[in-house]
């Protein structure tokens, strides 16, 4: 499969993907991005790698201003709209890279994207250039008016590795792609000619005359072989709007169509029950035949835009889009009936045989909404975006309680069986705001779309204001995440990474991603996420003089000799605030937030995210005189331990809040209160307890300083670092 794709767009959640409830969401960051000229007729796409960074592509017709580094092409000529390809660091703050793609003799656009292994972005779209650049190509040439067009950039986006048209005589657009384990390449989109290339086909030709065609095409990994193609359509229009490949190497294609007589085969629906319906196609990885292929839809007008595959447990296939219909299918479903006779958005689950598992309206009252992509986390949650007019549009636990103006974008997410709705927002500003897309993966989201609003929410911006003058559309690109935010994520891409510092030489290593200088002898390291855009900080404490030192943020004083390092979001508004607990009076100092007293000289600070609410705890626990005593300010306290047991509290659960913990050297016990009793580790480790698996709950870990050793527990060992580093991982 595919590393993330999603047509639309972008955000991030962690806690609420892995447990499937309720939990607190916060922006981590969001971003305008585009020119005084229009953005986003077109599109815009995302996918995410591996290291959670993330990638755009669509439409603008800015031909020199639209930003540009690293560039594979670094303007176009003339006033018609351009393909861009932009890369995101992981917090949203920089471009990694951001290129044109296109020819100058007619307008081009992408529509979809997304990441192979190797970090290369594969994008699809369409043109009308006669001159858009090919580099190893199926089709060399523009067939006809407008043709589709595939294309692989290099990780480094400076070069096209492989590119080509894809189309007839006629109008082609790909508006789809999708890869499979061995890498193949799925595109589907509509063709109007008679002479799109097929082969291998189910449909070996155009179902009728001056219309579109669905189509679904497969090509080779490296993009120069077509492994089959065809048509798929009846007498009146289709399009194919989505693809998404299963692991066994079949497509699902989803989109709608206006004839009485598109193919079907153990269908659910076997007839158009309205105007234009919803079809969904499971085809054979041959491409001659077909698993199922149905209609979907009433009386009214249905439109399927999104299709995901859940392959955990039982395979389902999940789609969404709009539907008019007061009749549309639903069972088990959150809303039953329709709430605005202008559209709802619709999200219905399908077996693999072809009949639904479930299906649901989801809407408002007095104004239309619309499903335009879908997204399934790990919990088999389904995630769906979009845009609604409703100010009735049922929210949840919302980022965004009220509607913005005009439309708004939502992001909502609904349970496994799609009768309960888990979280639901708006997300925009006065203006219109469309989202486009959604993906999910490595405890994350991500959203984009189009925004025209100037009030359009921004945080940890690469571009904090809309560029676009009057209604002019820019692209926005937004970051959610739940306020889980205790672990230390060098890279933001929602897992904890495995981290030292070496006081002697002030080295900074964390694994797999960087080596820096920062500090010196007597610094005590004090890393977090002081910006809240759900990355981690490399930060120093230096007693000597109480400085705080945030890498490439700030220079502050708080603090003096003899003060522990606390750093934590006390107030619950994401941004990490210095602390400090001075022992012998047992202060509590947190910069700009409050000053108490909680503790004695000989009690262990141990603040943490003891409750639900996404605020650090004060908290400490008393092991002198073999107490075991937790006191955990405003919550609780209670016996757990004894000296000289090592307190190790941490999310064992992966329920959204800690549980009480300890670690015992000597044994190399393990117990977590009210859980679970474990022997891992022995004599001299340290426990380090963190999310290493990115899905939101902590793993049982050790540090062996004699040797380098870390030990993650149904995961990995590793050596890493040496007698005398400090580990910097939580």
């Amino acid at each position: 499969m595919k590393i993330l794709s999603a047509i639309g767009v972008l955000f991030l959640f962690i806690s609420l993907l892995n447990s499937g409830s309720a939990e607190v969401i916060e922006l981590r960051y969001s971003t305008y991005l585009g020119t005084e000229f229009e953005e986003g007729d077109f599109g815009p796409a995302v996918a995410i790698d591996s290291l959670g960074a993330a990638y755009l592509t669509g439409s603008t017709i800015a031909n020199i201003a639209f930003p540009t580094i690293n560039p594979y092409q670094s303007f176009v000529i003339g006033p018609n709209p351009e393909v861009f390809v932009s890369k995101f660091s992981p917090s949203g703050s920089s471009l990694e890279y951001s290129t044109y793609l296109g020819g100058a003799s007619n307008y081009s656009a992408g529509q979809g994207i997304t990441i192979d292994s190797q970090g290369s972005a594969w994008v699809v779209g369409f043109t009308a250039c006669t001159d858009f650049p090919v580099v190893n190509p199926y089709q060399s040439e523009n067939a006809g008016h407008e043709d589709g067009f595939l294309c692989r950039l290099s990780s480094s986006g400076s070069s096209l590795e492989f590119s080509t048209y894809l189309g007839g005589s006629e109008y082609d657009r790909v508006s789809s792609i999708d890869l499979d384990g061995s890498e193949k390449v799925y595109v589907t989109g509509g063709t109007a000619s008679s002479d799109f290339p097929t082969r291998n086909a189910y449909q070996g030709s155009l179902g009728g005359t001056g219309v579109l065609d669905a189509f679904i095409t497969t090509f080779s990994s490296l993009g120069s072989e077509l492994i089959y193609s065809t048509y798929l359509g009846g007498y009146y229009a289709e399009r194919g709007n989505a693809v998404a490949v299963s692991s066994d190497g079949y497509a699902h294609l989803a989109g709608y169509t206006y004839s009485s007589d598109f193919p079907t085969k153990n269908a659910y629906q076997n007839s158009n029950a309205g105007s234009s319906d919803t079809f969904l196609c499971r085809i054979y990885p041959s491409g001659l035949d077909m698993d199922f292929s149905t209609y979907l839809g009433g009386s009214g007008d249905d439109l399927g835009y999104g299709v995901k595959v859940i392959e955990t447990g039982l395979t389902r296939i999940a789609v969404t889009g709009q539907t008019l219909s007061a009749d549309f299918p639903t069972n088990s479903a959150y809303q039953t009936s329709r709430a605005s006779g202008d559209g709802d958005a619709f999200a219905t689950l399908f077996y693999t045989w072809g009949w639904p598992y479930a299906s649901t309206y989801l809407g408002g009252a007095a104004a239309e909404s619309s499903g335009h992509d879908i997204a399934v986390d790990d919990g088999e949650n389904l995630w769906l975006t979009g845009s609604t007019g409703s100010p009735y549009f049922p929210v949840f636990n919302p980022y965004q309680s009220t509607h913005g103006g005009n439309i708004d974008c939502f992001i909502a997410c609904l349970s496994p069986g799609l009768s309960s709705l888990l979280y639901s927002t708006f997300l925009g500003g006065a203006s219109a705001d469309e989202g486009k897309g959604i993906a999910t993966g490595y405890g994350s989201v991500y959203v984009t779309g189009v925004t025209s609003s100037i009030s359009f929410p921004t945080r940890n911006s690469y571009q904090a204001s809309r560029a676009g003058i009057t209604s002019n559309n820019d692209i926005f690109l937004s970051k959610f995440s739940s306020r889980t935010g205790w672990n230390y994520d060098y890279n933001g891409d929602g897992t904890s990474d495995i981290a030292l510092f070496r006081e002697s030489s002030g080295l900074w290593a964390i694994r797999g991603i960087t080596r820096v200088y920062f500090g010196q002898n007597g610094d005590i390291p004090s890393p977090g996420d002081y910006d809240g855009n759900g990355t981690t900080e490399i930060a120093i404490f230096r007693p000597s003089s109480g400085l705080w030192a945030l890498r490439a943020l700030s220079r502050i004083y708080f603090g003096s000799s003899g003060d522990s390092p606390l750093p934590g979001d006390y107030n619950g508004d994401d941004d990490w605030e210095p602390a400090i607990f001075r022992e012998d009076t047992g202060l509590w100092a947190i910069r700009g937030v409050t000053r108490i007293y909680f503790g004695q000289f000989g009690d262990t600070p141990i603040p943490g995210y003891y409750s639900s609410t996404g605020q650090n705890k004060i908290a400490l626990f008393r092991g002198t005189g073999g107490s075991g005593l937790w006191a955990i300010r405003g919550i609780s306290r209670f016996y757990f331990g004894a000296y000289p047991d090592e307190p190790v509290p941490g999310n064992y659960s992966g329920g959204g809040s800690w549980e009480a913990a300890i670690f015992r050297p000597q044994s190399g016990l393990w117990a977590v209160r009210d859980s679970t009793r474990v022997y891992f580790g022995q004599y001299l480790d340290g426990g380090y307890p963190a999310d290493y698996h990115g899905t939101g709950e902590d793993a049982i870990a050790i540090f062996r300083p004699s040797s380098g050793l870390w030990a993650i527990r149904g995961l990995t060992r590793v050596y890493f670092g040496q007698y005398g580093d400090t580990p910097v991982t939580r």
